[in-house]
């Protein structure tokens, strides 16, 4: 029976991870794991052979050879790990699975942390990441939802993710992200841009929000479309006040977004080019309480790579590495 919902905090988790039936048996209640498969030859319930590291199901009957009266083993045997998370996985499944509750649960700098407490090198540290973010990305796609309404007031903003070169003057070199902070709800959306066009935003904001939105931006001129687009559009000028005093807009939400963007995704080594996937991870680990962290990356795992068992005669060459190829 799949896991409607459990709490797990780093040191409970860990604690059951050094329990290998344990663990395998919240594997399968999040569906990472297939549970029990009948045996096409006998007919039987195949369950794990969890003494066996590779993670088999076997069927040791004995059978009645046709015609004779003699029996036989059955010998069935199917891998546990094919179409999974684990698929063609070097590191053993506990590993794994600490490897996961870390990465979801300690806090920027996590990289050094990770690789001495797990003995992993930078590469299998990169990797993992990028399969973690994969997750994520799936978790947030498949409940990504509109913002606004009638009535209902988003605060829409851009922003730069990187530093000053050589830490010196105004200019910050880095990526551009545009988001969308809806109030009431807190739900927001958040993507990396190449520019501030118009038609790079006003292409976002149609996907991202309803029209008859009431939107409120700063006053950057590749907003001023907005009022002939569908939406009501409020503007705050930041150089002259953070709250407009006639209409009482402001974007005071969406910039206290960006501090915590700032604060939730690696400051260095980070690539532009993983952007997306960093800011996934944020917005998952937003958007879940902490102590459903790690039940919901199970979950939203066990929906990106659903197990799909095959006889052991018949499984294709498995790949080096994780369950998809390394960024």
């Amino acid at each position: 029976m799949a896991c409607q919902s459990c709490f797990n905090t780093l040191l409970s988790f860990s604690d059951l991870c050094h329990r290998e039936r344990d663990l395998i048996s919240f594997l399968q209640d999040h569906l990472v794991l297939p549970g029990p498969i009948a045996c096409p030859r006998c007919e039987k319930d195949c369950y794990l052979a969890r003494e066996d590291t590779r993670l088999r199901f076997r069927c040791q009957r004995q059978v009645k050879v046709p015609k004779t009266r003699k029996t036989k083993k059955c010998s069935f045997s199917v891998t546990a790990k094919k179409g999974t998370f684990f698929e063609g996985c070097h590191l053993d499944v506990p590993t794994v699975c600490r490897f996961v509750a870390c990465w979801l649960l300690v806090h920027h700098p996590k990289k050094r942390f990770i690789m001495e407490e797990l003995q992993v090198s930078s590469r299998t540290f990169v990797d993992w990441s990028s399969f973690c973010r994969e997750v994520c990305m799936h978790y947030l796609t498949s409940r990504s939802v509109l913002l606004g309404g009638e009535g209902v007031t988003v605060e829409i903003d851009e922003a730069k993710i990187g530093k000053r070169k050589y830490n010196r003057g105004r200019r910050i070199e880095g990526q551009w992200i545009f988001g969308g902070y809806e109030r009431g709800s807190g739900n927001v959306f958040i993507v990396p841009v190449p520019d501030r066009t118009t038609d790079t935003l006003l292409n976002l904001i149609r996907d991202h929000i309803r029209p008859g939105t009431t939107i409120v931006s700063d006053c950057w001129r590749s907003y001023q479309c907005l009022g002939t687009e569908g939406f009501r559009h409020l503007t705050v000028n930041h150089s002259l006040t953070f709250v407009d005093p006639d209409t009482g807009a402001h974007t005071q939400n969406i910039e206290r977004l960006w501090r915590d963007v700032r604060g939730g995704i690696p400051r260095y080594g980070r690539r532009e080019a993983h952007m997306s996937g960093y800011l996934a991870e944020f917005l998952f680990k937003r958007a879940v309480p902490r102590t459903h962290l790690i039940h919901e990356f199970m979950r939203a795992a066990a929906d990106l790579y659903p197990p799909s068992p095959v006889p052991i005669g018949e499984d294709p060459e498995e790949p080096v590495a994780g369950p998809s190829s390394a960024p």
